[in-house]
Parts: C-alpha cells; sequence; structure tokens
C-alpha cells in the first residue's frame, strides 16, 4: 500500500525520483482529462492566460472574469487572516487588473470593497504609501459618491512623502515619492484621477528640474532622488495615458514638455501613428517599447490599436502576437498569429514563432494532466507544421520532432509510459535528439533496466550540442550514465563518469555567468553527483546553495527530498522538508506530497510518523486531490473514498 501512495503521490517527479516498478494507479477513467480548479496555481495561470484572450465581451469572458475574481478575493481573504499583508496586495492587484481601464469607469468594484478597505487600513497602520493608496484609488471607484474623501486621503499620503524626500534633499525632492507611488497605482487601477494626477507631476518635475539646471547646472542629488525618469518625461507621460487607454491625449499631454527628458523620435512617431489608419505606423510607434515587461505591455496595447485602425493587415496581428509571446501569454500570441498568417501565409518568422507557441501548449496541457486537449493541439500543430513547411519551401522550425518529445515528457509526467515511449520514439526518428535520448534512458533507468538507460545515454553523449541548453543537459546525462552504470554493478566506470560531470560543470561554470536558476540546476545537478560519490557533506553544502538561488522554481525542494528518500537518506531529506515548509514560496501542493513522502518512508521503516508531518497534515483544508489524498494519508478518509476520487491521471 505505502509503494502505491508513493506512486500516486510523486508522479509528477518520476523522473528525478527513484524506482516504480510494479507499481499501478488504480485509474477508473484513465482517458477524462483534469477539469481546471482555481484553486490550484497552475490552473489559475492557465486560466488567466485564457481570460486574456477574450478580447472581445461575451458571455464567456465576464463568467470567466467572475470566477477568476471569486477565486482571487478567497485568497485575499485568506493571505489577510494569516497576516500575508504582501501576497493580499499581490493579490488585490490581480483582481483589479481583471478590467480594461475603459472597463473600470463603469465598472461594479462593490463586492471587493471590504478587501480594499481592510488593506488600506492595514497599510496605513504600517507605513506602506504605495499599498494604501492603490486601496483608496480603488475605494474611489467603489464607492464613487465619497470619491472626494478617499483622493483627499492619498493627497495626504502624498505630502507627508514630500516632507520626508524634503527633509533628506530639500526642495528638489518635491514630487519624487508621490510619482514613485503613482506608478504602482496606475499599473493596477487606471482610473481617470490616478492617470491625470501622474501626468501632472511629470511635466511639474520636468519643469522644476529644467528650471534648476538652467540656473545651477547638473545636479546629481537631483538625479538621485528622482531617478532615471527625470531623463524620460515625454516617454513616461505616453506610457501613461496608453496605460490608461487614452493616447488620443498625449500630444496635449507633452505639448509643453522641452528640453531634458523630452523625447524627439518619440514624438514624430506618436504624431505620424495618430494621423495614421495604417498599422505600419503603429508598429513603428510600438518598437520604442521593448524593453522590460511594462513596456511590452504599453508595445502590446499599441499592436492592437494598430489591428482596430487597420485590421486587414497581416502586420498588426504578427507584431502583437510576437509581443505576446515575449510577454509569455501563450494562448493571446496564438490567437493573433493565427489571424495574421490567414492574412499572409508567407511570413517565415512568424510561422516559427507560431510553431513554438504550439509546442509550449502542448507542454502546458501535457503537463497539467490534460493529455486529451494536448493531443488535440499536437494535431493542430501537425497539420499546421506540414502546411507551413509546403508552403516556405523548407521544414519549418521548431520541428515535429521537438514537439513530439514535449508530448512524451508530458506523459512521463502523468505516468502513461508506453505512450510516452512511442512519441519519444517518434520524436527521434525524426531527428536524433538529446531530449528525447535522455527522457528514454531515464524511463529504463527509473525501471531498472540499466543497459538499456546505458544505450540510450551514450548515444545522447554522442550527439554534437547546440547551445548552453543543450551543454546543460548533457552534463547531466553524464550522471545518469553514472547511476545507470552503478546500478548494472559498474563501480568504476560509474565514479569515472560522476567525476566527469563535476569537471564539466566546474568549466562550464568557468565559462559562463549564470543567472539564479541555472546556478541553482548547476549546484543541484553538483550536490547530486557528490552524493554518489559518497561526498555528503559537500553534496548537502550545494543542495542548501541551490535552494539559496531557487527563487521562482518551487519543484526544487521535491526534486531533492526526493532524491534523497530515494536513497536512504531520510535525515538529510527532512532538513530540506523543513526548510520548504518555511518558505512561502513553496506552495501547498509541493508541501503536501513532501509530507506524504515522509510519511510513507517513516512507515516503510517501521518507525513512528514525526508529529510535525502529521499535524501538518491534518490540518489541510479543501476538496483538491492533494488536500485529499492528505486525509487519506493520516487515516482521516477511507481508500474507498480516495479511489472514487480517481477519474484522471
Amino acid at each position: 500500500m505505502q509503494r502505491v501512495l508513493i506512486v500516486i503521490a510523486g508522479a509528477f517527479l518520476f523522473l528525478a525520483c527513484g524506482p516504480g516498478q510494479g507499481a499501478r494507479l488504480p485509474l477508473s477513467v484513465p482517458g477524462v482529462d483534469a477539469p481546471y480548479q482555481l484553486a490550484l496555481d497552475d490552473d489559475l495561470d492557465a486560466q488567466r492566460e485564457f481570460f486574456s484572450s477574450l478580447l472581445e465581451p461575451s458571455d464567456k469572458r465576464s463568467q470567466l472574469r467572475m470566477a477568476l475574481a471569486k477565486e482571487y478575493v478567497r485568497r485575499l481573504d485568506l493571505a489577510l487572516s494569516e497576516q500575508q499583508a504582501d501576497a493580499a496586495f499581490d493579490l488585490f492587484g490581480e483582481l483589479l487588473t481583471l478590467w480594461s481601464p475603459e472597463e473600470l469607469a463603469t465598472a461594479d468594484l462593490s463586492p471587493f470593497r471590504a478587501q480594499a478597505e481592510a488593506l488600506s487600513k492595514r497599510f496605513a497602520k504600517s507605513g506602506g504609501d504605495i499599498e494604501a493608496s492603490t486601496a483608496l484609488v480603488a475605494l474611489a471607484l467603489i464607492d464613487r459618491p465619497h470619491a472626494s474623501a478617499y483622493l483627499d486621503r492619498v493627497e495626504e499620503i502624498f505630502a507627508y512623502g514630500d516632507e520626508l524626500s524634503v527633509s533628506s534633499f530639500g526642495s528638489g525632492g518635491m514630487r519624487a515619492r508621490p510619482i514613485e507611488i503613482l506608478e504602482t497605482v496606475v499599473a493596477i487601477v487606471p482610473s481617470r484621477w490616478a492617470v491625470d494626477r501622474l501626468v501632472s507631476l511629470y511635466r511639474d518635475r520636468q519643469a522644476a528640474i529644467s528650471s534648476s539646471f538652467r540656473r545651477k547646472g547638473a545636479d546629481m542629488d537631483l538625479l538621485r532622488v528622482h531617478g532615471a525618469g527625470v531623463l524620460n518625461t515625454t516617454r513616461n507621460i505616453v506610457q501613461i495615458l496608453i496605460q490608461g487607454g487614452r493616447i488620443n491625449e498625449a500630444p496635449a499631454a507633452i505639448a509643453e514638455v522641452t528640453g531634458i527628458g523630452d523625447d524627439a523620435t518619440l514624438r514624430s512617431y506618436l504624431s505620424a501613428a495618430l494621423a495614421s489608419q495604417q498599422a505600419p505606423a503603429w508598429i513603428l510607434l510600438a518598437s520604442l517599447f521593448r524593453d522590460g515587461e511594462s513596456s511590452q505591455q504599453t508595445a502590446l496595447s499599441l499592436c492592437q490599436e494598430a489591428i482596430r485602425r487597420d485590421p486587414r493587415e497581416a502586420l498588426g496581428y504578427i507584431a502583437a502576437g510576437d509581443t505576446a509571446a515575449q510577454l509569455g501569454n501563450i494562448s493571446l500570441a496564438i490567437r493573433y498569429l493565427e489571424s495574421g498568417l490567414r492574412i499572409d501565409p508567407s511570413q517565415q518568422d512568424a510561422s516559427a514563432t507560431l510553431a513554438s507557441m504550439y509546442e509550449a501548449q502542448v507542454s502546458q496541457l501535457a503537463y497539467s494532466d490534460r493529455p486529451n486537449a494536448a493531443l488535440k493541439q499536437l494535431r493542430v500543430f501537425e497539420e499546421f507544421h506540414a502546411a507551413a513547411s509546403q508552403r516556405l519551401g523548407k521544414p519549418l522550425i521548431p520541428d515535429l520532432a521537438s514537439a513530439y518529445g514535449v508530448m512524451g515528457r508530458g506523459l512521463v509526467s502523468l505516468g502513461d509510459l508506453g505512450a510516452a515511449r512511442r512519441y519519444l520514439q517518434r520524436s527521434l526518428k525524426l531527428r536524433p535528439n538529446l531530449r528525447a535520448l535522455e527522457n528514454l534512458g531515464t524511463i529504463e533507468l527509473r525501471q531498472g533496466h540499466f543497459a538499456a538507460a546505458s544505450s540510450h545515454y551514450a548515444q545522447a553523449l554522442a550527439l554534437p550540442v547546440q547551445d548552453l541548453d543543450d551543454t546543460f543537459d548533457r552534463i547531466k546525462i553524464q550522471r545518469l550514465a553514472a547511476e545507470a552504470a552503478a546500478g548494472a554493478g559498474l563501480d568504476t566506470e560509474a565514479s569515472a563518469l560522476f567525476r566527469e560531470a563535476l569537471a564539466s560543470w566546474r568549466q562550464l561554470l568557468a565559462d559562463h555567468e549564470l543567472g539564479s536558476a541555472g546556478l541553482a540546476e548547476a549546484f543541484i545537478e553538483i550536490g547530486k553527483s557528490h552524493f554518489q560519490l559518497g561526498n555528503r557533506d559537500e553534496a548537502l553544502k550545494y543542495f542548501f546553495r541551490a535552494l539559496e538561488k531557487s527563487t521562482g522554481d518551487h519543484a526544487n525542494h521535491p526534486d531533492l527530498v526526493c532524491f534523497l528518500l530515494v536513497r536512504g537518506d531520510s535525515e538529510d531529506a527532512y532538513d530540506i522538508y523543513l526548510d520548504a515548509m518555511g518558505n512561502d514560496e513553496v506552495g501547498e501542493y509541493y508541501k503536501i506530497y513532501m509530507s506524504i513522502w515522509l510519511l510513507a518512508e517513516a512507515k516503510r521503516n517501521g518507525m513512528q510518523a514525526d508529529h510535525f508531518v502529521t499535524e501538518y497534515l491534518r490540518h489541510r483544508d479543501g476538496e483538491l486531490w492533494p488536500q485529499r489524498l492528505a486525509h487519506y494519508a493520516i487515516a482521516q478518509s477511507s481508500r474507498s473514498e480516495l479511489e472514487a476520487l480517481l477519474t484522471t491521471r
């Protein structure tokens, strides 16, 4: 029974963890895709992304917005009750940005009054001027008859911010803090008052600093307190008006901006765009807004304006699709790129971008327990790839080998190893590639077929590497090949391969400056090789260094807990588990599964379950699968009750 429990809990980490031979999931309806449950983080993100692709008013858009809003409010209330004010504010931002600036002007936001009032009070008490101001501006929209009272309180916050700046920097510090506050407010609540107030502050600051520079010359203290924004006044005003859905007002708003902070190129492009009904002029204006997420959102808005003005021109759709892809919005990118290519199928770069978006969507669906939807999207990709390759006169990249590999890896995560093998082998028939060989090898390795695993790994290591990602994969395969050799009893060969992997990592770290995610991955791999060479202390040092770098990658804790547990090191697994339990960025989903693994390991060894582990599982509330599994693990529900819920992979 413990084996079934471990496999149910750990199927999503099959490749990272240990043996699963002989285990079977008692699936009653294996062909049913999982429904979207917004209480799950990934499902909430996926549905929010889909919502953003529903551009026109419709019942579907309204219904989904209400469902998303309900979930954000639930989470927001929970965060407030648990004194997690920063998390609550982030959720408040997600909630309010469900409405466009135009929709906000008339939206009924009264259902969210209690949350806005709670945030206003909480942050006013703690000194969070940005958060309190945002809540107050929202309340001015929620309670329109008393809007002026809320906005007067915002002005009081501004006045206090000015007092602090002036006390530190003199009169030149005026407006610095109110501008900083309003830049966040407008990103969340782009009300007419907030946009107008910020535009006014931008202009007044620019005039004051220009006057100061004319009289006294450049003042570095002024630049320090106000930041680079003083050099971009025209750009900032135009961008804020675009965020507020009011670009037609931009020429008048920047008319009096001269000298420092002006931008002649932007003025020229803006004038040309507003005078034109053709997409190229708007795309040229959008090209000035490409650096950073906020600017890319501005560029997307300008591309959407190009589509509204010139709906029969492919370039507007393609530019919007490219920008949405850069923002990571797969659904919106697919919608725009498909529209653009229907108008002009000859666009080669757009075809390649759409292919990569199809592949990303296949991956997203397969990894989220929706294999039927993933297969449907794969069929769309196959048809598109064949037509585009014929039309362009050469095979489209990314190719189907890549897509089949993605589908195969997704099926591995669902435990459907037979189908996974078939897709991975189809990938290899089209093109030998590292990732398909790695996954086929690891399936064999985890099932104890060491010779077959070694064969796949040897083929992978013989392939040339194309880029840094390939180099990462190749070094990981060196360690996996060492595991296969060790499993086959070839200890000398295994030791040599582990040391070869460590040498490769040292060389890679010397040759490349990696970001946090890359360093975390490298440190985990280095630690795993050290552990399997018997260097336990060195391994743990690298594991904890990896976790320090793991901001945003919440799967690293369960990966390491799993790695250590299946190698008999429950003590160190528990230490990493405790590190995860104290980390607010690691979600309940992973915490439940790690708790279940530790509970199962204790039972397997005939030991008493840890009190902290059982108490954590005992207090999981909700009807989601991980929560119900938690109840079953500590005998709060029966096996028959649990099996009745097994309707998807």
